[in-house]
C-alpha cells in the first residue's frame, strides 16, 4: 500500500490555474490505480464521496460516536464527521 499526496507550487499568480490544472490532470490520470480511500490529513474538498473515501465502512460508527461526544459540534470542518 502506498500514499500519494497531489502538491503544486508558482511563483507569480498568473501560474496558478495552469498549476492547479496540471495537478487535477494527474491526478484523475492515477485514478486507475488508487483504491478510492483517501487520508484524512490530505483534505481534499473536491473528494465528492468523503465519507467512503476517509473512513469507508466505518463512518456510520462513527456518526454515532460524534453524536454523544460532540452533540455541538465544537470540533468541525469542511469534512469532519457530523452530528
Amino acid at each position: 500500500m502506498a500514499s500519494l499526496q497531489y502538491q503544486v507550487y508558482w511563483t507569480t499568480p498568473n501560474q496558478a490555474q495552469t498549476s492547479m490544472a496540471w495537478v487535477e490532470g494527474f491526478r484523475r490520470a492515477m485514478l486507475p490505480w488508487q483504491t478510492g480511500g483517501a487520508y484524512l490529513n490530505y483534505c481534499d474538498t473536491d473528494i465528492e464521496d468523503w465519507p467512503q473515501a476517509y473512513y469507508g465502512e466505518n463512518f456510520p460508527r462513527l456518526v454515532k460516536v460524534k453524536r454523544q461526544w460532540d452533540p455541538e459540534n465544537l470540533f468541525h470542518f469542511a469534512q469532519s464527521i457530523p452530528v
